[in-house]
């Protein structure tokens, strides 16, 4: 009786029917050395690095674990996002899931698949951050004028090697050395300084009223931050003299209200006594004369 099979079934004693075994010591294995906790930050590509030795004529699967969407299958992609590549030099045990441009709906566990029978899988969690400057001192800074004025912007979390930090005074770029085509400017200074923080600094000598308004620190890796410079023209001493004569004037109209209170009262009284006296003296001028049968008569 003759039987048929398909490629790759069990045809025998652990035994494919392409000649291959079941035996552990020939089966596909991965390398769990390699990093399976990979984090990243909006906009920087990440790369899931999946190392499979003994492969033979199988392939390697990367699939998408919340929606068990396949994404690649060998070196071909099989999804309309063209943002997930697999990465396979020949003759490798290298098959590297490359994320471009990744977002934080990105973030999630990713899997790499050998299509064995039972297939073997190895997990991959990704973290996508996102990167956000922050300017030190507030949203809104106030500044004398004729002062300097530093602003500090910090970026934590991204690759401050390659990354870059841009300054905007309103929508125009402020470029102090003319270095994008903008006219070089002496009195502004940016710094730069890389390590555990990505730290950039612009200081402005000597403030004036046209600094006024927002500034932006905006780093190609992050997200940018952004504050509102206020330039306080008067001095502060003049102020002061300012508000004190204000309130001299405030203290002066307050008297003269009193004095005209007080003059109207007074008149106010005067009259009502004049007008008391002369209904006084009116009432006694009258005199009573008797009349006959009892009447009484007032006379003036």
């Amino acid at each position: 009786m003759l039987s048929a099979s398909l490629p790759g079934a069990i045809v025998g004693d652990g035994e494919l029917d392409d000649g291959e075994s079941l035996d552990p010591a020939t089966m596909p294995y991965f390398d769990y050395s390699v990093p399976r906790n990979i984090s990243t930050i909006v906009g920087q590509h990440a790369f899931l690095l999946c190392r499979v030795y003994r492969m033979k004529d199988r392939s390697v699967s990367w699939i998408r674990k919340r929606d068990l969407h396949i994404l690649t299958a060998g070196i071909y992609t099989y999804t309309t996002d063209q943002r997930f590549v697999v990465l396979h030099p020949e003759k490798s045990e290298n098959w590297t899931l490359q994320i471009k441009y990744p977002q934080e709906r990105d973030a999630g566990v990713y899997e790499c698949q050998v299509n064995t029978e039972p297939k073997i899988s190895m997990a991959f969690h990704l973290t996508v951050i996102e990167s956000r400057a922050r300017i030190i001192g507030g949203s809104d800074i106030h500044v004398q004028s004729g002062s300097s004025l530093r602003l500090t912007c910090e970026v934590e979390h991204g690759p401050h090697d390659i990354a870059q930090v841009f300054w905007y005074h309103g929508s125009s770029l402020i470029d102090p050395q003319g270095l994008y085509g903008e006219p070089p400017v002496s009195d502004i200074k940016i710094a730069t300084q890389r390590g555990e923080l990505l730290k950039s600094q612009l200081t402005i000598l000597k403030v004036r009223s046209h600094h006024s308004g927002n500034y932006t620190c905006s780093p190609t890796m992050s997200a940018p931050a952004s504050v509102i410079v206020h330039v306080i023209s008067e001095h502060p001493a003049a102020m002061k003299k300012g508000n004190r004569s204000s309130s001299s004037h405030t203290q002066l109209h307050y008297f003269q209200y009193f004095l005209i209170y007080a003059f109207l009262f007074l008149f106010s009284q005067v009259h009502l006594d004049v007008l008391l006296r002369s209904t006084s003296s009116s009432t006694s001028a009258l005199s009573i004369r008797a009349l006959p049968d009892n009447h009484i008569l007032f006379t003036s």
